[in-house]
Order: structure tokens, then sequence, then C-alpha cells
């Protein structure tokens, strides 16, 4: 399953987000995710965690042009315990790997497990474009406040977008939805300490994914898991052959 996450504009906290869910306990335990950061404008978890940026995603992105990857090689354990593929900071080096990446059959390097991409923000001629469209599920996060859904109501998202509100708000979801042309999966609210821990701030304190931020990513994860299997169910035929 690939989940990726992106926002529209400002910052909303989609990296943020794409971390927790990559710690989140609400995952199959037999095979951990991984996240992937491919934000063209450049990765923030090296600098978050202060971690080497190789392995990672340009690593990633060059062992794919032989034709194979094996994703774990290329990821980086943090202290929060989340397993990503980390981006290079700057600007040209991400987004020369992205592009790569981007041109790959994701089959070949997702293999068969959940994989969390951070893409940075949405747009069609974006080099992470390919890897939002051919996604599961496209989690765009939007703060909830008019202004920010306001801006967001112009982003033309494509058809496997669904929307993470961070924040409190007092537009229903169906009117958010409405708004924005995409389903509201899951609404997240506003964790400081949470953030911290993710972003390498300070240290996981104990019972710290019980609440706040990592509580409501692993309610998102067993939403998406069982999304994932009601489709799989309805794509099946009817007693075995197609009416």
């Amino acid at each position: 399953m690939i989940v990726t996450v992106c926002s529209v504009k400002g910052s909303p906290g989609a990296s943020t987000l794409a971390v927790a869910l990559a710690v989140a306990d609400g995952w199959p335990q037999d095979v951990p995710p991984v996240m992937v950061e491919a934000d063209p404008a450049g990765g923030d978890v090296s600098g978050w965690h202060a971690v080497a940026d190789a392995p990672g995603l340009v690593t990633l992105a060059a062992q794919c042009r032989t034709g194979t990857a094996t994703l774990a090689e290329h990821a980086s354990r943090l202290a929060c315990s989340a397993q990503v593929v980390v981006a290079p900071g700057g600007r040209p080096q991400a987004t020369a790997a992205v592009e790569l990446l981007a041109a790959t059959d994701v089959r070949l390097w997702s293999q068969d497990r959940t994989v969390l991409v951070d893409a940075g923000r949405w747009h069609p001629l974006s080099p992470a474009a390919p890897l939002m469209t051919a996604a599961d599920v496209l989690l765009v996060v939007v703060r909830g406040d008019a202004g920010a859904l306001k801006q967001a109501a112009d982003a033309r998202l494509p058809g496997n977008a669904a929307l993470v509100v961070v924040g409190e708000t007092v537009f229903p979801a169906s009117e958010i939805s409405a708004v924005l042309g995409a389903p509201v999966i899951a609404g997240v609210p506003l964790d400081r300490h949470g953030a911290a821990v993710l972003c390498g701030a300070r240290p996981p304190a104990r019972g710290w994914r019980r609440v706040g931020l990592p509580a409501a990513a692993r309610a998102l994860a067993e939403a998406l898991l069982t999304d994932a299997a009601t489709r799989a169910r309805l794509a099946q035929p009817v007693g075995g052959e197609w009416p």
C-alpha cells in the first residue's frame, strides 16, 4: 500500500504527519512501514534528526536505475522509531532524485509493503506528481481555518485525494469536501509536544504515542487499512465469476 502525503499551500504539517504515520501502531506489525522523503524542494528529516542523507533517497533512486531496489537498505531509523528514506536538504539534489524515482515503476521499490511518501506540495507539474497520482491514497493536509481552506479550493486535486484537516474548524466535513472536491478522511490535532518528538526536538517519553497527534495517526492508519480491505473485497467477483 502506498500512501502519499502532501499539502497545497503553506506549512500545515504534512511532513510531521508523514513521520507520525510511520510510527503509528495501526499498521501490520510483521512488516513495518517505511517513509520516503520525496519533496523536490528538499527534505526536512536530515536536519530535524541530525542524520546523514546517504543512504537515502539519492541512493534509492540510483539503485532503481539498475532495475532492482531494496527499500530497507536506504532507510534510517530515527529516535522516534520511524524508518525513513531521507532526502537531501538541497533542492537540486532532491529534485533530481525525485525525478528518477518518479520515473520508476513504484512496484519495484515499494515491494508490497506500506510505504509513506512525503511529496511536498501538490501541483500537477511537480516532479513528484507521478508519486502522488500513483498512490493508493493521496492525503492532502490542510488547516481548518477559512483562509487555508480558501487557498486549497483551487488546487484541482486528483481522484485519489483525501483530506486531513489539522486543528479545529467551524466547517462541517461535508462542506469542506464539497468545496475542495475530495472527502475528509480525518482530523488531527495541533500537538506541539508530539510534533516536537517527531521532529527530533525532544526525546520520546513513555506512552507518547497514546495521545495527541500519534494517536490520531494510529486511527488514520487503521482507517486507511479498513478502506483498502473494503476496496479489495469489492473488487472480487461474486461467486468466483464476473456477472
